[in-house]
């Protein structure tokens, strides 16, 4: 969740996710209108029949993603894969640690 003040003369703004936000006087008014305005959302979801989404630090996760990238990219990691000794999985997963290390802990 994220919180918005605008200014003293202006309300508090919650946001949750795309499907729903908040205004209030204060964030904890805008915490309660929130919690409305979600379930509300739920409710949508489910006379549509649709599932109701999770949140990104709710889900659970395998640690496997498929991602795609230009073929030239490609092949210059798996060179420098090839270089290190490594396979390409290894090398785009240290890539990517470096780059969140500060997340993780």
């Amino acid at each position: 969740m994220q919180v918005f003040p605008y200014s003293a003369a202006t309300p508090a703004q919650l946001w949750s996710n795309q499907e729903s936000a908040a205004f209030a006087d204060n964030p904890e008014s805008a915490l309660e209108e929130l919690h409305t305005a979600w379930e509300g959302v739920k409710e949508s979801y489910k006379k549509h029949g649709e599932p109701i989404p999770v949140a990104p630090a709710n889900k659970n996760y395998s640690g496997q993603f498929n991602v795609r990238i230009d073929k030239r990219l490609h092949k210059v990691l798996a060179m420098e894969a090839a270089q290190a000794g490594i396979s390409l999985n290894a090398l785009i997963s240290q890539k990517l640690v470096r780059g969140h290390e500060d997340s993780l802990q």
